[in-house]
């Protein structure tokens, strides 16, 4: 009961974190979770487990620590398919953010089958968001092409004024709860970190070295 009663109040507390920008916080409960999960490894639920290294890789890609968000998202995507399909929405954000990794690593293995591979898994899926779609077929179409950079910039400023007018609705604005892929072109846009632009937004001064 107390193992359980600790697994839900952090994984609640990483939530809060996260959602205000104390990504130092969050930082620091990573080490305290992992402690947690080495200790009631056979007895925690796969889905607070998926959850909690989605929310790590997704602390690590924030701060710019990009090998440390691909050690998290590997966790999830080692994992076996049935383990995996317990928490498929957490699997699905876990691949893009994966894609999203690697363009931030200088496009090292990112790759059109890459990118198609994970457009295929995202349009097959039963509970799929808009944003999702438009987000993903735009890394297939133009997120590899040589051209240059005020065209490119162009066709980001229309790909965040896309996702803004999908994220007028309710269920759209779930989507942005996984990942604020707004933030993110923002911070190609204005050539900021994404962390930046994530204070500006939230009104912190989080800032890391």
């Amino acid at each position: 009961i107390i193992q359980s009663f600790l697994i839900k109040s952090y994984d609640k507390e990483i939530d809060v974190y996260l959602s205000s920008g104390n990504y130092q916080k969050a930082l620091e409960n990573i080490p305290i979770i992992e402690q947690l999960i080495k200790k009631y490894a056979h007895t925690i639920k796969e889905s607070y487990l998926l959850t909690f290294y989605y929310n790590f890789s997704h602390i690590h890609f924030i701060l710019g620590n990009y090998k440390q968000t691909l050690f998290y998202l590997h966790k999830i995507l080692n994992r076996k398919k049935e383990e995996m399909e317990v928490r498929d929405d957490v699997y699905c954000y876990c691949k893009l953010l994966y894609l999203i990794t690697q363009y931030e690593m200088q496009k090292e293995n990112l790759s059109e089958s890459l990118i198609k591979s994970t457009y295929d898994f995202i349009t097959k899926r039963k509970r799929l968001y808009k944003i999702e779609t438009v987000f993903i077929n735009f890394m297939r179409t133009k997120l590899l092409k040589n051209q240059e950079a005020d065209e490119f910039l162009r066709q980001l400023a229309g790909l965040k004024e896309k996702i803004i007018g999908l994220n007028r609705t309710i269920y759209e604005k779930n989507a942005l709860e996984y990942f604020d892929f707004i933030s993110w072109i923002d911070s190609k846009i204005s050539k900021k970190s994404f962390l930046e632009v994530l204070n500006k937004k939230q009104g912190t001064h989080e800032y890391f070295t």
